[in-house]
């Protein structure tokens, strides 16, 4: 599997997956998304430096899915994966997770990246465990129990 930074031809791609079923349900904003909405969201979030897309390829070139990482601040990052309905299950998420988290703790030492998870979604906190994330606490994060792992 590789990797590439997403850009302004991925945007139909990121608006199918972010209105994927399973994508509303594990996210904190429950609505779908019009794609009005995701066009001015999308082409703001991919201007700004904090920002790092990460659209992963399988060994055909085929997207696999994305990881997203949003750098607010110097201290802290927030980390969210996203996989294709097609490859869920094959065990792509945890190497997505290591890969793009590697990559951008290269080049931004010192900052700790935070995977808010709810507790309902036994498979993705599995993924991030085996991609080296480990257990910060347990919270209630806007009404959803929740984890928040971290890595640094």
């Amino acid at each position: 599997m590789t990797f590439r930074k997403a850009n302004l031809g991925d945007i139909d791609l990121l608006f199918n997956w972010a209105n994927d079923p399973l994508a509303r349900i594990n996210s904190y904003q429950k609505n779908e998304i019009t794609y009005i909405d995701h066009v001015e969201w999308f082409n703001k979030q991919i201007l700004d430096v904090n920002n790092h897309f990460y659209i992963f390829l399988d060994e055909d070139g085929v997207a696999v899915g994305q990881v997203r990482i949003n750098a607010g601040n110097q201290e802290n990052a927030v980390i969210s994966l996203q996989v294709d309905v097609d490859f869920r299950g094959k065990g792509y998420a945890k190497e997505m997770i290591e890969m793009a988290s590697n990559d951008f703790l290269e080049t931004n030492k010192g900052v700790q990246l935070l995977a808010y998870i709810f507790k309902t979604n036994e498979a993705s906190y599995k993924s991030f465990k085996k991609a080296g994330f480990e257990l910060l606490k347990e919270e209630i994060v806007k009404d959803i129990p929740s984890y928040i792992l971290y890595k640094n």
